[in-house]
């Protein structure tokens, strides 16, 4: 955050600023990844279902099946990763507050500093996401390991 050459100066607004542009292109970056690794599974998951084929032996069938499974969950949680926070009106801070409020009411609000707010709410959501997307990634590296082990089974056996 930004550090001055005056130790004893006050940069709590400036490091605020800072945050909330820092956490906003987290939260952009989180969204954008999640996204893009849901249309690539996306687009795998259709190829390995258009390409498999139930002439196979039971163990490649099994093994193949488990890691379908694992990109079909990991595009659900890839989806729930991308789908909009559900934000509490009345704690919440940012336009899901403005929407309830009269114009009276958000020029009141307005005039209080709620960066730190802001903060907290933008660090908890994009935690969130990224661990939502570290698990998708999981899943799909499972699934993918899983139907190149039944691509070999299905040649040795």
């Amino acid at each position: 955050m930004a550090q001055g050459s005056n130790s004893g100066a006050d940069h709590s607004s400036d490091n605020l600023n800072e945050a909330l542009r820092t956490l906003t292109s987290k939260l952009t970056r989180a969204d954008a990844k999640a996204s893009i690794v849901l249309a690539m599974t996306g687009v795998g998951l259709g190829f390995v279902v258009t390409q498999s084929s139930r002439h196979q032996g039971a163990a490649v069938l099994a093994v193949g099946s488990v890691g379908a499974t694992c990109l079909v969950i990991a595009i659900v949680v890839l989806l729930i990763t991308v789908r909009p926070v559900h934000i509490d009106t009345l704690t919440a801070e940012g336009w899901s507050r403005w929407v309830t409020l009269e114009p009276d009411a958000v020029r009141d609000h307005m005039r209080a500093d709620l960066r730190a707010e802001r903060v907290s709410f933008l660090s908890r959501t994009v935690e969130i996401k990224f661990r939502r997307l570290r698990l998708g990634v999981n899943l799909i590296l499972a699934g993918v390991g899983l139907l190149c082990a039944a691509t070999v089974l299905s040649l040795v056996l």
